[in-house]
């Protein structure tokens, strides 16, 4: 049997800055929260400070042992940062400002409660294995789309919001 703890308050905060800076300047580069903060709500934040880490040194090792350019190396960074975070940072950053649900965050949201390829489909954008790019291409808008029109006016069953179906 294991112990079991206290429960331990619940901390807010309606004041959380999300920043956003280039991830490089002349000879410096920055990984983490050093580059960009985002929403806790999505908890990337380790993640996404490992994977610059190593997405920095991916760049670097050749101007670390001599071999290469370390500005050209910080470029090669920079770029891959950018395109690997900037959508989902500013989709986040968006998401973060509590307004209403956009149209296009509605339609996906409804045709994933009702359609198990389109869930699918979000899991990989909410895990970060998509961009966004990707996870807004037009057959999946076009499919999520076909799923709300067939459930117009359709209650989402209750089992298929669980995890299990049941």
């Amino acid at each position: 049997m294991g112990t079991r703890s206290a429960p331990s308050k619940i901390i807010g905060t309606v004041n959380y800055p999300l920043h956003s800076r280039k991830p490089t300047a002349p000879g410096v580069a920055f990984v983490g929260d050093a580059a960009l903060t985002g929403d806790p709500l999505w908890g990337v934040g380790c993640g996404w400070a490992l994977q610059s880490a190593q997405w920095l040194a991916e760049a670097i090792a050749s101007a670390a042992t001599g071999r290469g350019d370390l500005d050209r190396s910080l470029g090669v960074y920079a770029r891959r940062h950018r395109r690997r975070l900037r959508g989902h940072q500013y989709l986040a950053a968006d998401f973060a400002k509590a307004r209403p649900f956009n149209p296009l965050e509605r339609l996906m949201y409804s045709a994933a409660a009702r359609d198990e390829s389109v869930a699918r489909h979000m899991y990989l954008f909410a895990s970060r294995l998509i961009g966004p790019l990707r996870f807004l291409n037009p057959v999946v808008l076009a499919r999520a789309t076909a799923v709300n029109i067939k459930h117009r006016g359709a209650a989402v069953p209750l089992a298929h919001l669980s995890r299990t179906g049941s």
